[in-house]
């Protein structure tokens, strides 16, 4: 169970980099700053499986002294900052572009 619960967190780190490619090369041929924020979302969830990651790893440390119950309940941790992570750099560097996009308007000079 623990083997596969790892895996499908590897191959969702592999498909938000894919994802966070395909994103920066439309925004590169388009400009378009909504996906540039969608490529930085992308990433942002690349590294939430990283932190999920560490905290499957951590949470599997056997118990000690220090913490007679174990580990088990650092998983919990390290997928609330997953949770911040998410609302908080993403939602954050969309507003960020949202109001600079507000701020400083451009004409649409290729709507296809």
């Amino acid at each position: 169970m623990a083997a596969e619960s790892t895996k499908v967190i590897y191959a969702a780190i592999a498909a938000n980099l894919g994802i966070a490619a395909i994103k920066f090369a439309a925004a590169g041929f388009t400009g378009s700053s909504a996906m540039i924020s969608e490529g930085i979302h992308s990433v942002v969830d690349t590294g939430n499986g990283g932190l999920m990651l560490l905290g499957v790893h951590r949470s599997r440390k056997p118990a000690d002294a220090e913490h007679p119950f174990g580990y088990g309940k650092e998983l919990y941790f390290w997928s609330l900052l997953v949770a911040i992570f998410i609302f908080g750099v993403d939602g954050g560097f969309s507003f960020f572009e949202g109001v600079s996009r507000l701020l400083r308007p451009r004409p649409v000079s290729n709507p296809g």
